[in-house]
């Protein structure tokens, strides 16, 4: 969630270094995964102190990725190992595989898999990290 609302804050034209924002994004950013992933357990609905903890996923992962890229932050080392989460982790026919259901409908009894947005949300990030890494190195 709290990467959702610091993509869609961007977009809005709030600065990135604004209190909330940059409260935001270091939240985050202190909950990466050693593998360089983020995740986060279902159980988190019930329980909001284990929110950002769990195992890695590619869909979290790329949203994170996308709010650090909107950010500005695409050339820091948090993104590279969050991209090179994704890239490992990324089977031969190009998707990822994902073992918990991540989003809710009515938490903390109904959760499901949205077998496309898994898919898309990593893919994308990469596509729009690639974009952020190859802009600012011209």
């Amino acid at each position: 969630g709290t990467a959702f609302v610091a993509i869609g804050l961007l977009a809005a034209g709030v600065d990135p270094g604004s209190p909330a924002l940059a409260r935001a994004i270091a939240w985050v950013l202190a909950r990466q995964n050693d593998d360089g992933g983020f995740g986060e357990v279902n159980e988190s609905y019930g329980d909001p102190g284990l929110a950002g903890q769990g195992p890695s996923n590619a869909y979290i992962t790329g949203l994170v990725l996308q709010t650090l890229c909107a950010a500005g932050l695409a050339r820091t080392g948090a993104a590279a190992r969050a991209s090179r989460y994704l890239v490992v982790n990324q089977r031969p026919d190009g998707l990822w595989d994902e073992f918990q259901a991540v989003q809710s409908m009515a938490p903390p009894e109904l959760f499901y898999k949205n077998f496309i947005n898994f898919q898309t949300a990593p893919i994308e990030a990469l596509a729009i990290y690639c974009e952020a890494t190859r802009a600012s190195s011209s």
